[in-house]
């Protein structure tokens, strides 16, 4: 069960990494979109771990 959270995780570090991208090409609405679903997923996928 701790890789699922595992994976929950490298996709949280990979929507923190398009919004990055996002943000560097000026597109700062969809940044912040994908940022917040990046933080949302992380806490949720750290949450579960320590669970």
């Amino acid at each position: 069960m701790a890789s699922l959270q595992f994976i929950n995780l490298i996709m949280a570090l990979g929507l923190g990494v398009a919004a990055l991208q996002e943000a560097r090409q000026g597109n700062r609405s969809l940044s912040n979109g994908l940022l917040g679903l990046a933080i949302v997923a992380a806490v949720f996928s750290i949450g579960q771990l320590v669970a």
